[in-house]
């Protein structure tokens, strides 16, 4: 079964792969759209609005679809453990070698809630290059039962 799973991280190093995949796919929608019709050619900006547009849409493809890629050819789904940090916005894990959870202030509610030392449980993935996933199913639903009760 398919986990719903992320990226670790939102940055420069998991992001590069995607934006290479979809520059070098709009170079190629690029030529082929100007080898089309060599006769009664589209308005360039008309053109250029369109490769802009799939450019979008192929990084955006290209996010998911590596996230999918990273859970099969990837390593297992591991159960790690983490606790909380003192400002309630980050899980640590107790393994240094995993990345740190990080959250936004909307959850800090939560977090706080819970002890400093209380273990939890996060699905963890380490997959090509290194790049990891997280599992956070299980904590996103606590956090809205959380918030629907408060």
């Amino acid at each position: 079964m398919i986990q719903q799973e992320g990226w670790a991280f939102f940055n420069f190093d998991y992001l590069l792969p995607h934006v290479i995949f979809a520059a070098l796919a709009t170079l190629l929608l690029a030529r082929v759209a100007s080898m089309a019709n060599k006769r009664q050619p589209p308005p360039k900006g008309i053109t250029a609005f369109l490769l802009v547009l799939a450019s979008f849409s192929f990084l955006v493809t290209s996010y998911v679809v590596g996230i999918r890629i990273n859970q099969f050819a990837g390593g297992p789904l591991i159960l790690a453990e983490y606790h909380r940090d003192d400002k309630c916005e980050n899980l640590i894990p107790v393994h240094k070698s995993l990345p740190v959870v990080e959250y936004t202030h909307k959850t800090k509610d939560y977090w706080c809630s819970r002890e400093v030392d209380e273990a939890q449980t996060v699905k963890v993935r380490k997959g090509l290059f290194g790049h990891y996933q997280f599992d956070l199913g299980e904590q996103t639903q606590a956090i809205r039962d959380y918030k629907k009760k408060t």
